[in-house]
């Protein structure tokens, strides 16, 4: 039971971080800094 709920935070956390990883990938100047910046804090949080 805990390990299927630390896996299913995990995978949370990895989801926020290609969410994060993604909006890198944009043009810069159409990148959303602020989701970059709460998908990453939301990332690191949970791992």
């Amino acid at each position: 039971m805990i390990d299927q709920y630390l896996k299913n935070w995990l995978i949370k956390a990895h989801r926020d971080f290609r969410a994060a990883e993604n909006e890198l990938g944009i043009e810069s100047e159409d990148i959303l800094t602020d989701v970059i910046c709460f998908h990453s804090q939301q990332a690191a949080e949970k791992f």
